[in-house]
């Protein structure tokens, strides 16, 4: 193996655990919570939602039910 291809297979090793690195990198700074902006934020956000949502639609079974077995 010539030097030049030693530095070429290195060159093209290091451009592309360049690239995963800072591809891992911005992943995992996205998933973390930074106070709104990112993908974690979010998630966190439409959950807490979700949660809100089925809470209320419970106590509106459970009050339409108590209603229901006031009536009969």
């Amino acid at each position: 193996m010539t030097p030049e291809l030693v530095a070429a297979f290195g060159g093209a090793l290091t451009a592309i655990l360049g690239s995963i690195f800072a591809m891992m990198r911005f992943l995992i700074k996205e998933f973390r919570p930074n106070g709104g902006g990112s993908t974690k934020d979010q998630l966190n956000r439409l959950e807490a939602s979700i949660n809100s949502i089925n809470d209320r639609l419970t106590n509106l079974e459970t009050k339409a039910s108590r209603r229901k077995n006031v009536s009969n």
